[in-house]
This record gives structure tokens, sequence and C-alpha cells, in this order.
């Protein structure tokens, strides 16, 4: 399988800090929130580093990719998918990204109304949103994947 790298960024987290969801979305200044992106839901991670390298991979910009054969490609090459707090410290600093390409964080992964879900960037006209996305079972063009690149 073949992975595209489109992009890559550095980011500094505060160190040892637990970057609450909450916090991170009002950074983000997005125009529109799912509900269900809390706390509660994608409880934040201790980050025991404060620089992180994140990627935007993407299989191909004309293919469909099943999440399995995307998570196994991942694990294959040892890619560590990024968490939400990387995704929306991202969306945060960057947030003209979203407006090219929808982006996606399999490093967390919450069950919210029986639905296994992740957090999600993209856009609908010229706004902004953050939400989650049912764990599909094909991922369609252009989706990109944030990693955390070692």
């Amino acid at each position: 399988m073949h992975i595209d790298n489109s992009r890559t960024f550095r980011l500094t987290f505060p160190s040892n800090c637990r970057m609450m969801i909450r916090k991170l979305l009002a950074a983000g200044k997005y125009d529109w929130v799912s509900p269900d992106l809390t706390d509660e839901h994608f409880p934040p991670k201790q980050h025991g580093t404060t620089k992180v390298h994140l990627e935007l991979l993407t299989f191909g910009l004309d293919r469909v990719v099943s999440n399995s054969d995307a998570q196994i490609e991942l694990r294959r090459r040892r890619i560590t998918p990024a968490s939400i707090e990387h995704l929306l410290a991202l969306g945060a600093t960057h947030p003209g990204e979203q407006r090219k390409y929808p982006i996606v964080a399999l490093g967390s992964i919450a069950t919210i109304h029986d639905y296994r879900c992740v957090p999600f960037l993209a856009m609908d006209g010229s706004s902004r949103f953050a939400r989650i996305l049912a764990l599909e079972d094909e991922w369609s063009s252009p989706m990109h994947f944030l990693v955390i690149h070692e």
C-alpha cells in the first residue's frame, strides 16, 4: 500500500500538561463544534514531551481505503496515530489545513451513541468545524490521517 506524505508540523505542548479539550476547541475558533467533543468522551492524555512532530498522510487522493487496511499499514510502518489533542492543536495553529482536506485522528476513539467514533476537522463552505465521525469501514479520498512522526 502506498502512503503519500502531505505535510509535516512541529507543535509544542506545555510540559507534562493535560490539555483540556474545551480549551483546545476554544483556541481553534471553530465555526461549529460537535457537543460530543468533550473530556468525558475523549479523556486528555498526559504528554511527556513538549515538542511533537506531526505528519499528515493520505493513501492517495483517488483511492478509497478500508479502515482496517489503514490501521494495519500504520502499525506495519510503526506509525502512531495522533490523538485528539494533537488534532485540535493543529487546527488552532494551522487553521488553513482543514480548508484543504478533512483531517482525522485515529489515536482517539470513543464509543458515542453505540458507535465507535473518532474526532476530525473539516469545512463546509467557508465554515470550519470540529466534530466526530463514525469509525468508517472505508475512508474516501481526500481524507488525511494525522500521525505522530517518530
